[in-house]
């Protein structure tokens, strides 16, 4: 009977210790890193490191403790500081607000000003929206594996190459399922509870103002266990989970903050594209530059009791990081500010450490192009060394660059055999980017000329939109129009403009692409002499002097100005963005054949093709902008051919001036301003007004 007992009292000893180790985390995972169903078990440990239950209420108590002074001595600096603060940033917003509020009025005008429809209908379509845009992209990379090069930064190499299709749809059932189901009654709830505590008032706009479980055993076995079917998570499986996950671990987090501060309908839909932005990238499965760092939420699927936190503020506080820590990931858990893949920039240690047995098969990289001037050569013969996957054993014959042990060797220039150091910016770019010439041409043109315009052309549409700053307004060429702009004529201009850039200008970078294949295109790595650049530019504009002057005057005749031509000078007063507001046949003759012609003419190297691009898009940019900005070339010809239809049709007026097409504009006031200013310039030698 006595021993029964004791039996007893033994096996709830054993329960309360298993009970109290779970409390601590005292659990590892039984994983592979290519995917699969994790098993927590128990660490193993020895007798003397179980703690006892006193110990264990004393540590959950300074948890407690330090929570407790964290969050008092954040909410006394926030206190101390909430004036300076909120006075400053309203500052910001305020500069904006009118601007802000206008869209929102017109928002409200479009949809209706009903709650339910706001906060039911209105935040599952935009969490849809924001979901499938970006969780799109990274599925189309995952499907793929295209473009190659940000393979490069994916955090578990090797893994989800390609992504396995029958998991792939059971993802997506089941997401649809947690958006839908169970996402659309969520937001009724969250209605409910905001119509009980009470609404903000639609149409004002805030001011700018502040605004373990389910690892435990049984719960994870029976719900959370879903969620970690994928060690090397993919974007689309932020929300893969059990329904009661769902609800209670992705919805409800972020609906309490707007609950208990009453936010708005706006203030809330913000914070739920930042969350879901936020998640996304946390599996996405990619260290990107300039993207927040996944690498700590990524080891939590790996490694399984580790990093259960969304900033990890309260993973240092409990210690529940302290393997990430000391794991290797931890050194590449920062923004990357630069292109360098995370794995280049933290290495992993080399676990092989062979010396070389002889001098001369250090001399044997030397001959091999490995430290010389020819970056190709280099790396084609460490790719081919790595390739062959030479064995070891033979001490005679040169190891990769990834086998050697260079502090063993002694050699004055073995430092460069440790890292890649003289490989140029060029070489740089194209070992992350590649060599493909389709990418190079076609995409990298693309994106380049879409960046280009958007970056200056942004800057000036702001200007134009808010007339901020006042000062700048001096400078315009036309005082007094387009301030500000007629919205509803910029939309429909934002929408042509990059219509003409993605359809045309993509389909004219291919057509350059193959021309240029049937030329012959210039070796990528081998940079055009200073020489080759300047003499290649200058001929680029001249040829575009010619082709744009005599392509711009054929669409001043009267049919094609009707059909084609006349959608352009819609605007007598130009701004930046209707640069390229045109006909597609306008924009591929008169503005795409122009600058690429030259191109084809000379053969010129990719990196002089698009150095002379930007400078071409600046022009245009410039020459639309309607402002006369000091150590800005004079965009004055331009805008008086806006103004006056039949006078100015070249670039830099040299055929103009041959014809006698600026008889007009040389005649007129506004050719005293034709020059470029300098900052007193304007208001001190020239009286725009006169």
């Amino acid at each position: 009977m006595y021993g029964k007992s004791a039996s007893k009292r033994n096996k709830k000893r054993k329960l309360w210790k298993t009970k109290q180790l779970k409390m601590l985390g005292e659990y590892e995972d039984e994983s592979s890193s290519s995917g699969g169903e994790i098993t927590p078990t128990r660490k193993s440990a020895s007798v003397g490191t179980v703690q006892s239950g006193a110990q264990q209420n004393l540590s959950i108590l300074s948890s407690l403790r330090s929570v407790l002074i964290v969050i008092s001595s954040a909410l006394i600096c926030f206190a101390a500081a909430r004036n300076s603060i909120t006075w400053h940033c309203q500052r910001f917003w305020g500069a904006s607000g009118d601007f802000w509020q206008a869209q929102w009025d017109k928002f409200l005008d479009t949809v209706g000003e009903d709650p339910f429809n706001l906060w039911v209908y209105g935040t599952t379509v935009l969490s849809l929206g924001v979901y499938w845009l970006f969780g799109g992209i990274y599925t189309l990379l995952d499907v793929t594996n295209k473009p190659a090069a940000l393979r490069r930064y994916k955090i578990q190499p090797g893994t989800n190459e390609p992504v396995d299709n029958k998991k792939l749809f059971n993802v997506l059932w089941c997401v649809f399922f947690n958006q839908i189901i169970v996402g659309l009654p969520s937001t009724f709830i969250m209605y409910w509870a905001m119509s009980w505590r009470g609404f903000p008032a639609l149409r004002e706009l805030p001011t700018f103002h502040w605004v373990l479980l389910l690892h435990n055993r049984h719960l994870y076995k029976i719900i959370h266990k879903q969620h970690h079917e994928w060690t090397a998570p993919i974007a689309v499986t932020a929300i893969y989970c059990h329904p009661i996950e769902h609800l209670f671990s992705n919805l409800l987090p972020p609906f309490l903050g707007v609950f208990i501060m009453g936010s708005h309908v706006a203030t809330a839909w913000l914070w739920f594209t930042l969350a879901l932005l936020s998640t996304l990238n946390a599996h996405s499965g990619y260290h990107l530059p300039f993207f927040p760092s996944p690498e700590a939420h990524d080891f939590h699927h790996l490694k399984f009791n580790n990093c259960f936190g969304v900033l990890g503020v309260l993973d240092r506080l409990h210690g529940t990081d302290t393997n990430f820590r000391s794991s290797r990931a931890y050194p590449r858990h920062i923004m990357m500010l630069s292109f360098i893949p995370p794995r280049e920039a933290f290495p992993e240690p080399n676990p092989c450490k062979h010396k070389l047995g002889k001098q001369d098969d250090f001399f044997g990289y030397l001959q091999a192009g490995f430290i010389g001037k020819n970056s190709l050569q280099r790396q084609s013969y460490v790719t081919s060394r790595v390739n062959s996957k030479q064995s070891p054993k033979n001490p005679t014959d040169p190891l990769p660059l990834e086998h050697l042990d260079c502090a063993n060797f002694g050699h004055p220039l073995l430092p460069i055999c440790q890292k890649r150091s003289n490989l140029g910016l060029w070489d740089n770019f194209l070992h992350i980017v590649g060599e493909d010439p389709f990418t190079l041409w076609v995409n990298g043109t693309t994106i380049l000329n879409l960046v280009v315009y958007w970056l200056f052309g942004g800057i000036y549409t702001i200007l134009n939109v808010t007339n901020k700053p006042a000062a700048l307004r001096r400078y315009k060429m036309q005082p007094g129009t387009n301030e500000p702009v007629d919205y509803k004529k910029l939309s429909r201009v934002l929408v042509w403009v990059l219509f003409n850039q993605i359809v045309v200008g993509y389909v004219t970078a291919w057509i350059l692409y193959k021309a240029m294949s049937w030329r012959g295109y210039p070796e990528p790595h081998h940079l055009p002499s200073l020489l080759q650049f300047l003499s290649e530019t200058f001929f680029h504009v001249l040829v575009e002097e010619v082709t744009f002057y005599y392509s711009h005057r054929l669409l001043h005749t009267r049919y094609l100005y009707k059909f084609i031509h006349k959608r352009h000078h819609e605007w007598t007063s130009p701004i930046a963005v209707t640069a390229i507001y045109c006909h597609p046949i306008e924009h591929f003759i008169s503005n795409l054949l122009p600058p690429c012609l030259g191109v084809f003419i000379m053969g010129s190297h990719i990196l002089t093709t698009w150095t002379w691009f930007i400078l071409a898009l600046f022009t245009t940019l410039n020459a639309h902008c309607g402002y006369h900005i000091p150590l800005f070339p004079s965009p004055e010809a331009h805008d008086y051919h806006h103004l006056k239809f039949n006078n100015c049709f070249g670039v830099i007026g040299v055929l103009d001036r041959l014809h006698k097409t600026d008889a007009n504009f040389r005649a007129s006031h506004v050719y005293k301003r034709h020059v470029m200013l300098k900052f007193d310039l304007l208001n001190d030698q020239i009286n725009l007004k006169s």
